[in-house]
């Protein structure tokens, strides 16, 4: 339906810019390939108005939708690994008969999963202790070699010092002899 709007008051022409104006960018543009043509009145006729009907209709999808790559099931294709076994076993089942697997199931497992986690906490004990005694026993060697190496500077002290002694002892004498030589 045409708004009053889109039309000027008195003589009929389309306003500049609505989808009425022959100049529209709404009108058979290239930018709007889609849009609706009407028909405008001519700027002579402007007692007859006559616009073309638009009709509107659904559009389907003409491309099928997209399937997986992955090929279904194949019934008569037998598994070796004992999952068409379960399948079959489980055929027979009611809703609640299968809840009451799937329980008893995840009870075992969880069952299996505590026993594991209690032996990891117990390898972690193990291990803890393991990381502890040689962290004393290094701590303990650590000890031992700084107060071997403390020793070993005292002794190298001690024995620098006698050598000085003696050095300075023996330039002494030395010292004693050309004054005697001197003297005499």
């Amino acid at each position: 339906m045409i708004s009053d709007s889109e039309i000027e008051e008195g003589n009929g022409t389309p306003v500049p810019g609505s989808s009425l104006d022959p100049d529209s960018p709404l009108v058979d543009s290239p930018v709007y390939p889609g849009s609706p043509r009407r028909a405008v009145a001519s700027y002579g006729e402007e007692d007859s108005f006559v616009s073309e009907p638009v009709v509107e209709a659904t559009v389907e999808p003409t491309t099928q939708p997209n399937r997986s790559p992955i090929p279904p099931p194949n019934p008569s294709c037998k598994a070796d690994d004992g999952f068409s076994a379960l399948a079959q076993e489980l055929e027979g089942y009611t809703w609640e008969q299968l809840q009451q697997r799937f329980i008893e199931e995840m009870d075992e497992r969880s069952k299996t999963e505590n026993i594991l986690q209690k032996e990891t906490a117990d390898l972690l004990e193990v291990f803890m202790a393991w990381s502890q005694t040689t962290t004393f026993r290094d701590e303990d060697r650590a000890y031992k070699r700084f107060k071997t190496r403390m020793d070993h500077v005292r002794n190298s002290e001690a024995s620098l010092e006698e050598k000085k002694a003696h050095y300075a002892s023996v330039v002494k004498a030395f010292e004693n002899a050309l004054d005697l030589l001197r003297t005499g």
